[in-house]
């Protein structure tokens, strides 16, 4: 379950928060949708390292992950 994104963050966040969420969601290896090309890819370091800085907007992307990975 995630939490609530912060009202206090302003529409400027809000678009580098979404945009990184979908460059998270078009690389990272179990996404929630189809990605749009199947040559997406970054190290799996960087798409960590987004996904909590993610999660610290409450836009945690981890749930989809194996349960062996998330516990890692």
């Amino acid at each position: 379950m995630t939490t609530p994104i912060p009202s206090d963050i302003t529409l400027r966040e809000l678009k580098l928060l979404k945009t990184l969420q979908d460059i998270v969601m078009e690389t990272m290896q179990y996404p929630l949708h189809r990605p749009l090309s199947s040559d997406s890819h970054l190290p799996e370091a960087l798409i960590d390292k987004a996904q909590a800085a993610l999660a610290a907007y409450g836009m945690n992307l981890l749930e989809n992950r194996p349960a062996q990975e998330v516990a890692a």
